[in-house]
């Protein structure tokens, strides 16, 4: 008959036979061979780690955790081979105090005199469950049961699977220590978890808040979009409006020229049209008047220029009478026509050209050239045109030779004969230049007094011509003007050395 069981001997017997269980051992805290990837720290430098205290490791980010550790207790980085050997440790279900507990009590960490302040008695608890966690009983039952612990080993499998856990039941005490520390850890935690679930709510707070200030700021930015778009519709309505007002100002002052220009003819011929009586030339020069005509020729050739220099200087006239249409479809008269630099150059360019000019000698020198030139007073050639016959009326430095009343005549010829849209061009010297007003003016005898531009543009006004421009030309060159470029000195530059000629330039103005 079978003896009863003593239960008490029987677990005696378990725990010896445990003890000379092959279980496979819990890998120490810091494995040796990590010690061969470090060197021997200098005795000099232990303690140098100090004190680190748990609770600011236990709130460490679960990802940081270990960096941090390595950091606080080792001073250095994380190894990845040590890294690896305490991740397992947690995945195993160890807390982070006892995971502080095996860095600290490593080789390492001896070796640097590693405290952790805080830990307290539950070092103790730490040193319990790293010892004895490999007694687990279903680690023990699972030993049992490949056949491992000998006698022991045979007898747990004799008994019943219910029966022999019912056995092992004690030596579960050894996940107490694990489970006591996971519970202290999270007491400590619990008020960093108030504050970080408070954190979180104000992060979603603040979110919400940053969200609602990007939709009024895309709100306020679509609002500005169409404030800016309203503006520049409004800009664009204004610019047409603005164009639309120059363009009614252009034609009222096209109208206003055609207007006045209209009523100086008709007080021209309130006055009578025909110019007053014009000496008839003599039909045979004297010897007196040969002579000075000789004298005014060599005159020009040695003081105005060699025709080649005057050509160049009248080129700057061709593009305006190009863009004349009347000059296009009409002859162009050129007064005072001298040798021809100018008729020359309206040939060239395909133009109706004909000049007038009261020297024998200077029609004779112009007609050598194939021009087609008349002897005669300028005044009464134009008189027997008739009018808006011609496309342009020019003269080069030969108003100022004219006294007032055939100047005047001469106008009012000009504004008659014109076509529509006709060009009238008159250069002379320029008195703004006060070398050319005192003193240069005067080199020609024949010159009577300078016509300033503001003189010429008012007759040109008021005998009807429009569209009126001042061209400024021939001005001294850099060499002639004093050193300087403060506003005294541009000033005297301005006065001495500025433009020698002016040109007035007008037109017919068209029907309104």
């Amino acid at each position: 008959m079978p003896q009863p069981i003593d239960i008490n001997q029987l677990l005696g017997r378990v725990r010896a036979e445990a003890e000379s269980l092959d279980l496979p051992e819990y890998p120490h805290p810091t494995p040796t061979q990590n010690l061969t990837l470090h060197e021997e720290p200098d005795t000099s430098a232990r303690g140098a780690a100090g004190v680190a205290h748990i609770q600011s490791l236990l709130m460490a980010p679960r990802e940081l955790f270990l960096h941090e550790a390595y950091r606080s207790l080792f001073r250095r980085d994380a190894d990845s081979s040590g890294i690896s050997h305490y991740q397992g440790m947690l995945t195993e279900g160890h807390s982070r105090a006892e995971v502080l507990y095996a860095m600290a009590r490593s080789s390492e960490g001896r070796a640097l005199g590693v405290k952790i302040g805080g830990l307290g008695w539950r070092a103790l608890l730490c040193r319990w469950s790293l010892k004895f966690r490999k007694y687990s009983p279903d680690r023990i039952h699972s030993a049992l049961l490949a056949g491992r612990g000998g006698k022991l080993g045979m007898l747990a499998r004799l008994i019943p699977t219910r029966l022999l856990r019912l056995f092992l039941v004690p030596f579960r005490i050894n996940h107490l220590p694990g489970k006591w520390l996971r519970a202290w850890e999270n007491r400590l935690a619990a008020p960093f978890a108030i504050v970080g679930q408070w954190v979180l709510e104000q992060q979603k707070h603040s979110e919400k808040i940053i969200h609602a200030l990007k939709k009024h700021e895309e709100e306020r930015l679509g609002q500005l979009h169409a404030h800016k778009e309203h503006a520049s519709q409004t800009e664009n309505d204004l610019r047409q409006s603005i164009a639309t007002q120059a363009s009614r100002q252009h034609e009222l002052e096209k109208t206003l020229d055609w207007l006045r220009y209209s009523v100086s003819r008709q007080w021209h011929q309130a006055l009578g049209s025909t110019p007053p009586h014009m000496a008839a030339l003599p039909e045979t020069l004297t010897a007196e008047q040969e002579a000075l005509d000789a004298f005014y020729i060599a005159f020009e050739d040695a003081c105005r220029g060699s025709e080649a220099d005057i050509r160049e200087g009248l080129l700057v006239y061709l593009d305006r009478v190009r863009r004349s249409a009347a000059a296009q479809g009409h002859p162009i008269i050129d007064i005072g026509c001298g040798r021809g630099e100018w008729l020359r150059i309206l040939k060239d360019e395909g133009f109706m050209a004909r000049g007038v000019d009261q020297s024998a000698a200077m029609v004779e020198r112009a007609t050598a050239y194939g021009l087609d030139v008349e002897q005669g007073d300028a005044v009464a050639a134009l008189a027997r045109l008739p009018e808006a016959s011609v496309g342009g009326v020019t003269g080069f430095h030969i108003v100022e030779h004219l006294p007032f009343p055939v100047l005047f005549r001469l106008f009012a010829e000009v504004s008659r004969v014109l076509a529509p849209g006709g060009i009238a061009i008159f250069e002379t010297p320029n008195p703004e230049n006060v070398l050319v007003g005192s003193h240069t003016f005067y080199h020609d005898p024949t010159h009577r007094n300078p016509i300033t531009p503001t003189f010429i543009t008012f007759l040109a006004q008021y005998h009807g011509l429009a569209e009126i421009e001042i061209v400024r030309l021939h001005p001294y060159p850099e060499a002639a003007k004093v050193p300087g470029h403060d506003p005294l000195t541009e000033r005297v530059n301005g006065h001495l050395c500025g433009p020698q000629d002016f040109a007035l330039v007008a037109y017919r103005p068209r029907p309104a």
